[in-house]
């Protein structure tokens, strides 16, 4: 059952991003002329969302004295301290938690663009 929850969080979580990026890249040219500067602004969330999310996926923060967590939003690792050696608990799965990292990332960036495409067509209509 926790599979199942974990899966419709992921999978929500995939559509919400897919979703943010396809409308803010559709729409930008209700904030930015189009032509060269829109691609280069296209060109610019998707740099800067990749960046972002390879730094902030494979960040380690301390969550305690004697535990380390990798990645945000979602931990793709944690190290514990016991007995002077540092465990790892990794899962088969890491490599696909760290890309949904990078995924979101991408999402967050562009979720800026999104809100001010989404407002000027509100206030411009009304």
């Amino acid at each position: 059952m926790v599979t199942v929850l974990i899966l419709a969080i992921v999978l929500g979580a995939l559509f919400v991003v897919s979703r943010v990026v396809i409308y803010s890249q559709r729409n930008l040219g209700a904030i930015v002329p189009s032509g060269v500067l829109a691609w280069l602004v296209r060109l610019g969330l998707i740099v800067t969302g990749c960046v972002v999310g390879i730094g902030l996926a494979s960040v380690i923060w301390n969550w305690s004295e004697t535990q380390l967590i990798v990645g945000l939003p979602i931990p793709v690792a944690a190290w514990e301290l016991e007995g002077g050696r540092w465990l790892d608990f990794v899962s088969p799965i890491s490599p696909v938690i760290w890309i949904l990292d990078l995924i979101i990332w991408i999402g967050f960036i562009h979720l800026p663009f999104a809100i001010a495409i989404y407002w000027k067509k509100r206030t411009e209509k009304g």
